[in-house]
């Protein structure tokens, strides 16, 4: 799924992404929320343009216009139409001070359960997007990320895994970025069709309840 601000403020006009080109934005791969897609509406209200991405057998689920209206201490009021600029539909969701995330389903005009309340995960093994620069292009990878969990992660490269300890804790700064572990424990031999794994990639999780913990990964 990404995302584009238009010049526009009346979700009742139609919209042409013809030209949008490398305009269009997704979230940051770190996960710094001044990085991401939609960014801050409230500066100049526009109407967006979301391209939903891809269904889970891989066929596109077409492009939407969104208009943020207002947000309070209780939850968010958005509208959602059509790109011609017909079929406006308002919807409030309510915040949910037990997780980091509240999610949508614009296909079904409701609120889905997907982040975990919070204090209940470290890791999540799953496909995020990163975004690459050269050449320019927002691509599905698959690694561990912590997604608001609270932890921080340091890397210590080249690392005997039984030999890494506390005190490398003092020479490796820790990060509090979703993608501190990311992706590249791994890479993949094109030659042999098979994932080649980096053990000496060590990573050193400072987790939400003060506990350290190393990890690093055998096979994929």
């Amino acid at each position: 799924m990404r995302a584009l601000a238009t010049s526009s403020t009346d979700i009742t006009q139609p919209l042409d992404t013809t030209g949008f080109g490398t305009q269009w934005r997704v979230d940051h791969n770190t996960g710094s929320p001044d990085s991401t897609a939609i960014d801050d509406w409230r500066i100049d209200e526009p109407v967006y343009a979301l391209e939903l991405g891809f269904s889970e057998i891989g066929l596109p689920m077409g492009v939407r216009q969104l208009h943020v209206t207002s947000v309070d201490a209780s939850g968010y009021t958005f509208e959602i139409a059509q790109m011609n600029g017909s079929n406006v539909q308002s919807f409030t969701i309510a915040k949910d001070p037990s997780r980091s995330y509240v999610h949508f389903k614009i296909s079904s005009g409701q609120p889905v359960t997907i982040a975990p309340p919070k204090g209940s995960y470290d890791l999540a093994f799953t496909q995020y997007t990163f975004q690459f620069y050269e050449p320019y292009t927002a691509y599905l990878v698959t690694g561990a990320v912590n997604a608001f969990s609270g932890m921080r992660v340091t890397e210590v490269v080249n690392a005997d895994f039984d030999a890494v300890n506390l005190s490398d804790t003092l020479a490796h700064p820790f990060s509090m970025d979703d993608d501190a572990i990311g992706y590249e424990w791994k890479e993949y031999d094109f030659d042999l069709g098979v994932y080649v794994m980096h053990p000496e990639r060590v990573f050193i999780v400072h987790d939400a309840e003060g506990l350290f913990h190393k990890i690093h990964f055998v096979d994929f």
